[in-house]
């Protein structure tokens, strides 16, 4: 049986799920990616069973765009 999330995704993902598990798919919040990098790479480390080698303080500000930069 699939979670409640997979019963709302739309088709592409469904599809998706017809080849891996919902426990082999990260979802990453594309807002807060912009907004709180850290928290969405932090997820993604861990997620991937990774050391968490980028942390909050790596991100810096980007003069020209504004986006959050390594």
């Amino acid at each position: 049986m699939l979670p409640p999330i997979a019963v709302t995704v739309n088709a592409s993902i469904r599809n998706w799920l017809n080849y891996f598990p919902i426990e082999q798919i990260l979802f990453i919040n594309g807002e807060r990616l912009i907004k709180e990098p850290h928290i969405e790479i932090d997820k993604l480390q861990s997620f991937l069973n990774l050391k968490p080698l980028i942390k909050k303080e790596h991100f810096v500000l980007g003069k020209r765009k504004g986006f959050a930069c390594i």
